[in-house]
């Protein structure tokens, strides 16, 4: 144990806390309005795929039909998506006599979405659907639908956009012979059209997700008396794909200065071969080096609480970070946190608080104003008011990275280094 350094652990279980909630885990939608969630205590990149609904074909009473397009396609990775968060969505439904639905997933950072195909008719086929979402989306277009044989067969459906490209287009009717459903790229392909012969069948339903309708015969109108089937396309769908969930999710870090100490505080929901916290501390935010080590708790379920104490802190401002290692030696970097000395009277104690995303500034300011840049110096957020206590500024809507904090009070300037996840 270094001189001047006191270790002081306590690791507990909080009863209030003590099951934790069920990791992310893969889900499929088919149909309505659902959700997703990541649980409190859990971080996780989420792999998005969506579906638009494949589109339906019309009915009619004399007049082949087109075949219904494919639904389109989106995929997204969102990167670091932090519990807890309930992410809402909307699966399309499959064209019935009309255009394929929309699917949605209104992820953080943007809404990712798939159209659905557009629906065959007497006139053209469906047009496939296409997608949208944000920067990097990967956009895969359902295939049209197939063209008819006038007053003779219809169609094929359109094959619905997939992860590997886009879907095919329907086949075209040859003579009396319906055309074949469109291949898809990994969704749903499409319905076979309607044959034109004196015992007509239903056209072919377009497959989930997102496969367009076969189109419908001429004989039908003449056989049904006047009141053709159409046939429906495949309804949409959404997968949701957690990965890189963190072994050890670290929900709190932070930093007290009292009785001329630091004291450090961290917490983790769970814990999955941890072996240590290295404790790294630094002048100016950048350098580090390791003070102590503190034992990890192997593998936990529950929330565990940290304490440590630096009874001999740096003169001004102490910057401190964790260095998570796992038993395989495969390791990670907490946020940065910082705080004063009780030496340096009239500045700002200032914390980053990562499971909140937002700074806590503890000290009465009056007037105060409150810029941050990035490690460019390029000013990205500046606020003002007048604090008579403690302040929180919310930093969620910043870009993962390293800045610098510039808090202007009356009793003086702080400068404070923090790393936002």
């Amino acid at each position: 144990m270094r001189k001047g350094i006191l270790l002081i652990i306590g690791v507990f279980l909080t009863f209030f806390n003590s099951l934790l909630s069920q990791a992310p885990a893969p889900a499929s939608f088919t149909s309505g309005t659902s959700t997703y969630t990541v649980p409190a205590g859990y971080i996780a990149d989420l792999r998005v795929q969506v579906w638009g609904g494949g589109g339906g074909t019309t009915t009619g009473g004399s007049g082949a039909r087109n075949g219904g397009g494919g639904g389109g396609y989106a995929e997204f990775t969102y990167l670091g998506v932090s519990g807890p968060i309930t992410i809402s969505l909307t699966v399309g439904v499959g064209g019935n006599n009309s255009d394929g639905g929309t699917s949605t997933f209104n992820g953080p950072g943007g809404t990712l979405s798939a159209t659905g195909g557009g629906r065959g008719n007497a006139t053209s086929g469906g047009s496939g659907g296409t997608g949208s979402g944000p920067v990097g989306t990967n956009i895969n277009s359902g295939g049209n639908g197939g063209a008819r044989t006038a007053n003779m067969a219809g169609g094929g459906g359109g094959g619905a956009g997939g992860p590997s490209g886009a879907g095919n287009v329907g086949g075209a009717a040859s003579g009396n012979t319906g055309g074949a459903g469109g291949a898809s790229a990994g969704g749903g392909a499409g319905g076979k059209g309607e044959n034109q012969d004196a015992n007509p069948q239903n056209p072919g339903n377009g497959i989930s997700p997102g496969g367009g309708a076969g189109g419908l015969g001429d004989n039908r109108g003449a056989v049904s008396g006047g009141s053709g089937m159409s046939a429906d396309g495949g309804g949409g769908q959404i997968v949701v794909t957690p990965m890189n969930i963190l072994p050890v999710t670290l929900i709190d870090f932070s930093v007290k200065n009292y009785d001329s100490q630091n004291h450090l505080y961290w917490s983790t929901a769970s814990e999955t071969n941890n072996d240590h916290f290295s404790i790294e501390r630094s002048s100016d935010g950048r350098n580090f080096s390791v003070i102590s080590r503190v034992e990890g708790a192997g593998n936990s379920s529950s929330r565990l609480d940290y304490r440590y104490s630096d009874q001999s802190p740096l003169p001004d401002v102490s910057y401190y970070r964790l260095k998570q290692t796992d038993y395989d030696g495969k390791f990670e970097y907490s946020s940065i946190v910082a705080v004063r000395d009780d030496a340096a009277k009239g500045h700002a104690d200032v914390r980053y608080r990562p499971a909140q995303h937002e700074l806590h500034i503890a000290t009465p300011l009056a007037a105060y104003t409150i810029s941050i840049s990035d490690m460019s110096g390029k000013i990205v957020r500046t606020t003002s008011g007048y604090a008579d206590g403690d302040l929180q500024l919310s930093v969620a809507d910043l870009t993962p990275g390293m800045y610098v904090a510039i808090i202007n009070g009356q009793t003086g300037t702080t400068n404070y280094r923090f790393s936002k996840l």
